[in-house]
């Protein structure tokens, strides 16, 4: 319920703060007064887009603050699913600045427009002409059929079970997909992995392979080179090792002399077997070393093998290219498996499928017993608004494709005159007769579910006369059990109100203002009397207002 309204800097109002009743507000004045302003400040606080142009001031900021009542909606959890935090009485401001742009804040935490739009679906319905427009959707006249049927414990059902039904589909199409293109690929990647298991990735060892490839190489020249040092290490006839064995037994001659001279003696021995190790280990590795054509061609081939591999498979190394043959290698074995997946996920599918329809039809079946009394109690109520004659009816059919909402198609025929065939209300329903339609439905559900706060902006366009009591009459026992705002020009409506609120123009300062005044009980008397006698107020207008306001 919104119990207090502030506005300021917006439109024509400079500042406006207004309390409202829990059962039926009246809002009157005269036209181009601002009545409507009230209905756009509101938009904000429901997430509509904000500019510039809505500020009274533009050197200052619009401030828009609604607070709600929220003990009766029982949605504090939705308010956590939400990211909200939940108060029983709830504050929604709407700021719009100077530069044009705007923040939202509820409960004084920082909210963003979608959390505000979300809000305004739960706390307000604003009931417009392109509202009304709205029950010419099947989406909208199955909402309507749902909530009169109270069907909330079924279709949520029914949902959980599309969703199932959605998700293993989902699982299967992937399934076929990827069959369909591995089908497509298979051959290739089937070549692909044959020529690198032929390669033997796992027992190359590339460092060892490219040492032995410059070996291979350069092997005649590694054995000129050790012949030539071998030689003149042992083999000439002055060669290092017999010169250096010379002079180790000179030193040996002469080591007794001193500690100097055996040091030396000592180190010219160790240095003497050292080159005798290295001449024999080099004479060794001399014969060892091969010229090798076959050997190196095979070697050539291996590393441009890998080195092919590597380009073609865009890998920096042996080991990702490995890695990219395993991952073939896997991708191959899924793809074989594939079938019996497939066959699982159809299983799956139709399961969820049949689970599904068995929900549907226990949802329609609830939907097909609320049609008729629905429409029997729309016909009462437009009886009550002045259609006497008017009739609706309200045909469900199943259809063949699921949606979310069901297997259901929904047409609401409506007939406003005796004799007429009747047709889809979309195609013989004037914008008179779909407000009322509209107007019934509302009254309806208000008596079966809670809803939010209605509030009508002139839903009484067109209606004169007896029609104009009766539906004051609806718009006061709509007010028993919600909150409703309704914006009129009809004395036989405004009389009806528990509270009456006034929109006047002052036009007393340099810039003309729109202000919102409670009435008193008097000031309704002379605002009643205006509404039925026009700009001058006769004695007999007022007694005609006091009685009207008597009998509401």
């Amino acid at each position: 319920m919104l119990t207090r309204l502030s506005i300021s800097n917006y439109a024509l109002i400079d500042e406006v703060n207004v309390s409202f009743d829990s059962a039926l507000n009246i809002i009157t004045g005269e036209t181009g007064a601002g009545k409507s302003i009230m209905i756009g400040a509101l938009g904000l606080i429901t997430g509509n887009r904000a500019d510039f142009s809505v500020l009274k001031n533009a050197d200052k900021k619009c401030i828009v603050e609604a607070e709600f009542s929220l003990a009766k909606l029982n949605i504090d959890r939705a308010f956590e699913e939400q990211d909200l935090d939940y108060e029983e009485h709830t504050i929604v401001r709407r700021e719009v600045l100077p530069n044009g742009k705007s923040r939202a804040f509820v409960n004084d935490t920082p909210a963003n427009l979608q959390q505000l739009k979300w809000l305004g679906e739960q706390l307000l319905d604003i009931h417009s002409q392109h509202q009304t427009q709205l029950l010419n959707t099947s989406n909208f006249q199955l909402a309507i059929i749902d909530a009169a049927a109270k069907t909330d414990k079924e279709l949520n059902a029914y949902k959980k079970t599309y969703y199932s039904w959605s998700d293993a589909k989902a699982t299967l199409e992937k399934l076929q997909n990827e069959e369909k293109s591995n089908k497509e690929d298979e051959a290739y990647l089937q070549f692909q992995l044959e020529e690198l298991q032929k390669a033997k990735l796992d027992e190359l060892d590339i460092e060892a392979l490219e040492q032995e490839q410059q070996t291979l190489e350069k092997s005649e020249d590694i054995i000129t080179a050790l012949n030539e040092v071998n030689n003149a290490l042992q083999e000439s006839e002055f060669s290092v090792i017999e010169q250096l064995k010379t002079s180790v037994n000179k030193l040996n001659g002469v080591s007794g002399i001193n500690s100097t001279l055996q040091e030396f003696g000592v180190r010219a021995q160790s240095t003497y077997l050292e080159l005798k190790d290295l001449a024999l280990e080099i004479a060794q590795h001399a014969d060892q070393v091969q010229v090798d054509p076959e050997r190196l061609q095979i070697v050539n081939e291996q590393l441009d093998l890998v080195f092919r591999l590597q380009q073609k498979h865009k890998t920096n190394d042996i080991q990702e290219l490995i890695q990219f043959r395993n991952e073939l290698d896997e991708k191959l074995a899924f793809s074989a498996s594939l079938e019996e997946q497939i066959e699982k996920a159809m299983i799956a599918e139709k399961e969820a499928y049949q689970t599904m329809i068995e929900a549907a039809k226990t949802l329609h079946l609830k939907r097909e017993k609320a049609c008729e009394p629905l429409a029997k109690e729309v016909h009462h109520y437009l009886g009550l608004l002045g259609m006497e004659n008017a009739n609706l009816k309200v045909e469900l059919s199943k259809r063949k494709t699921p949606l979310l909402s069901g297997f259901n198609d929904i047409t609401m025929l409506f007939s406003a005159n005796k004799g007429l065939a009747h047709q889809a209300i979309d195609k013989v329903a004037s914008g008179g007769e779909l407000s009322r339609v509209m107007l019934a439905f509302k009254a309806i559900l208000a008596k079966q579910v809670t809803m939010p706060s209605i509030i009508f902006d002139e839903i009484d366009t067109g209606v004169s006369g007896e029609v104009a009591f009766k539906m004051g009459k609806l718009l006061k026992d709509m007010g028993e059990n919600l909150q409703v705002i309704s914006i009129t020009h009809l004395p036989q409506i405004a009389s009806r109100g528990n509270k009456h609120f006034k929109v006047i123009k002052d036009h007393s300062q340099a810039v003309t203002q729109s202000k919102i005044i409670t009435l008193s009980n008097e000031e309704r008397v002379n605002e009643i009397a205006g509404m039925l006698s026009g700009n001058e107020i006769t004695d007999h207008a007022v007694n005609n207002a006091k009685e009207l306001l008597n009998n509401a």
